[in-house]
This record gives C-alpha cells, structure tokens and sequence, in this order.
C-alpha cells in the first residue's frame, strides 16, 4: 500500500483497515494451523494404542468395537475383566484412595498379555480386553492381575494400613454367540457387584444370550 502526501485522517484510514484485516486473517490462520495439529495429533493417537500404558476410553471402546467385529467374522472367542479397587469399609484418609488406585492400575497393565488391551473406566474401576479368549483363559488372566495387585506394599496413613487390594470379574462371548459392548459391560458390572455382596475376589458369569 502507498500513501498519500500529505499524510492525512483520511489517507490513514484505508491502512490502517487493511493492516487491521490483516492481523485478523494472520490470527485465524494461525488458530486454524494450530487446531489442525491437535486434531491431527488426536487422531493419531488414536491410531494405535501405547503400549504398557492405560488407554483412553475412547480409544478402548474404538478397539473393542473392531476386535468384536473380527471375533463374530473369524469366530474366535472374546472375553473383558472389569476390576475395582477395594479400600475397604472404613474411608481411608485423603490421598490414600488414589495412591491405591494408581499402584493398582500399575500392576495391573505390567500383569496384562501382549494382546490384551485396559483402560481406566472411572475413578476406581479398570476394564481389561481379552481377544482370542474364552470365560476359563479369562478368568486366569484375571487372577493373575488380582494377585499382582494384593503382592504390592500397603499403604499407612493416620496409624492404620491400608493392603492394596481389586475385586474382579470376567464376561464374555463365544464363537457364533451374539455379543456387544453394552451386553459384556452389563455382564461384567452384574458379575462385579455380585462378587462384592459375596466378598469374593473374582466372579466369572455364565455365558447366557441376549
């Protein structure tokens, strides 16, 4: 832009409206350049999940989807263990509940297989995949991240001492079975609560239809 002698209002305005356009239209590409690399990088992630590590939900579910698909096509069986942290009766002091749930989810991804899959559900359960699985392989894996988690060191706080500890249960499908990720949650979260009211550290359901 060039401008007129002698510099006047009038004369000033068109440039300083065009360079006020400009900062604008600078400042939008930008946000865009910056958005674009978010969803990029999200989309990314969600491309393939990090192993030794909690997945997102998101993620977990996004798998689960295509791993029931693959189970129903090639026939093969699938099972989920969903577990939840047990600090017992008594509410344990602040901050001990989420050193608990934290050291639990840590032995729980070091105790899973290479083809198994966890993420954290809420603030006390975790939900594990299991491909090529059935009810019994299920449950043993279950058991054995059961006992990873109550091998860990107790906690003490306020004089007392609080043993990490999970309660677990496993649901699943076998081959030709219908089986959805509504129907195995709502299997694993029964077979949970039931063994809570038994005080039972794992309950494996029966395989039933829809």
């Amino acid at each position: 832009l060039s401008l007129a002698r002698p510099i006047t209002v009038e004369n000033l305005a068109p440039v300083l409206l065009a360079a006020t356009r400009l900062a604008a239209e600078r400042h939008s590409a930008s946000a865009a350049r910056g958005n674009e690399t978010m969803l990029r990088a999200r989309l990314d992630a969600l491309v393939e999940p990090e192993p030794g590590a909690l997945q997102p939900f998101e993620l977990f579910q996004r798998v689960l989807e295509l791993e029931l698909k693959r189970s129903k096509r090639y026939g093969y069986p699938i099972a989920v263990a969903l577990f939840a942290v047990d600090v017992g009766p008594e509410e344990p002091p602040p901050g001990v509940r989420g050193i608990l749930r934290a050291r639990a989810g840590n032995a729980l991804i070091h105790s899973i297989r290479d083809i198994d899959l966890a993420t954290e559900v809420d603030q006390e359960r975790f939900l594990v995949l299991l491909p090529y699985t059935a009810l019994a392989g299920a449950a043993e894996v279950a058991r054995r991240i059961i006992h990873a988690v109550t091998s860990g060191t107790p906690i003490t706080a306020a004089g007392k001492t609080f043993p990490p500890k999970i309660v677990g249960a496993v649901a699943g499908g076998s081959p030709g079975q219908p089986v959805s990720f509504s129907r195995l949650m709502r299997d694993a979260t029964q077979a949970l609560e039931q063994a809570r009211r038994d005080g039972a550290e794992l309950a494996v359901p029966v395989v039933r239809g829809p």
